[in-house]
């Protein structure tokens, strides 16, 4: 990339160039002053370790990228876990409090659980299962019982898997001894996480589908707000849509692993997301994610951030651009790493 100084003298010979010939010297002084230029942005780049900042609302990212007065300081954190085939997504508050959004499959439950106890967590504020299918439920026991947690948010939407009644018993043993609410939100909903909100837009637990009972809610932090889905399908992304809200975000966490049968070309417009997460296993047999989700977001500019391809992916949000934090190590427990 080059920066905007060196963009406006790139200009400014052409221009000089078609009414005048610049002279040897004043070549030589542009291209040394150009070198300059794009070295110490590439310098400045690296130190900060910030593959990009998001401008909100926005696709022309990367061009203007790179506050010189970012701190981390009153940033809210998302952490998307690498735990293969599932999701599992770690939010922190600029306060530092926790919320927890599904919990991977059972086979990385040991995974997210390191992860958090690495991020300092200890409560965890509110608890959101989307829907109990195991690679989003996998882990739950594993969080209840290492971890303090207020609230859990699940519809009331059942599952015949020992893995959903284990979760049951689990939740109804810490709301007794530990007085951890549950509930079944429902659409519109809003709750307050410590200077950020999020609202409910879908809901159904009624619905026959397992994925299309999926919690849906749009998470907002000062100008940015942050789309989880869960494995809702097309039919809910367009019952969204017909609600009239907005639902536009800087992040899109795709829906069902990036799967074509959710991630709808209308949705994806509506949403219109400078960045799109999506947690799918390496070389998963569902081939995920599909390449119609990839081109819907291609065409519209967002940058695709993948869990097989990055492991854990990492963003901080100041309220008004979002930024992702490089990886400095690769993860030898990742949910995506290959057998040795």
């Amino acid at each position: 990339r080059i920066p905007c100084n060196a963009h406006e003298l790139r200009i400014g010979r052409r221009r000089m160039k078609m009414k005048n010939t610049p002279d040897k010297k004043t070549r030589i002084k542009l291209t040394t002053l150009l070198f300059v230029a794009v070295s110490l942005t590439i310098l400045y780049q690296s130190n900060f370790k910030k593959l990009g900042a998001f401008p909100v609302q926005s696709t022309d990212s990367f061009e203007n990228g790179y506050h010189e007065t970012y701190t981390a300081e009153n940033c809210l954190r998302l952490d998307f876990i690498d735990v293969g085939q599932g999701d599992s997504t770690l939010i922190e508050s600029p306060g530092g409090k926790f919320m927890l959004i599904d919990t991977g499959t059972n086979q990385s439950s040991r995974k997210m659980c390191d992860y958090l106890e690495s991020r300092g967590v200890s409560e965890i504020e509110y608890l959101i299962f989307t829907h109990p299918h195991e690679d989003h439920i996998g882990g739950g026991v594993s969080a209840v019982e290492n971890f303090s947690v207020k609230n859990v948010l699940m519809t009331k939407k059942s599952a015949n898997s020992a893995t959903y009644e284990r979760l049951i018993d689990a939740l109804l043993l810490s709301k007794e001894h530990n007085g951890t609410k549950i509930t079944a939100p429902a659409v519109s909903d809003i709750y307050e996480f410590d200077g950020a909100e999020f609202e409910i837009l879908s809901a159904d637990g009624e619905n026959g589908d397992s994925n299309n009972s999926s919690i849906v809610l749009r998470l907002t932090y000062g100008g940015c707000s942050f789309m989880f889905t869960g494995d809702a399908e097309k039919k809910i992304e367009k019952n969204i849509i017909s609600s009239g809200k907005d639902i536009s975000c800087v992040l899109l966490k795709c829906g069902h692993h990036g799967s074509s049968t959710s991630n709808c070309e209308e949705f994806i417009k509506a949403v219109y997301p400078s960045a799109a997460v999506i947690s799918c296993g390496l070389d998963n047999s569902y081939g995920h994610p599909h390449t119609e989700t990839i081109s819907r977001l291609n065409n519209i500019g967002a940058r695709i951030f993948r869990t097989d391809e990055l492991g854990d992916i990492v963003f901080e949000c100041d309220g008004e651009k979002l930024y992702y934090i490089e990886n400095d190590a690769n993860d030898e427990n990742s949910g995506n790493s290959k057998a040795a």
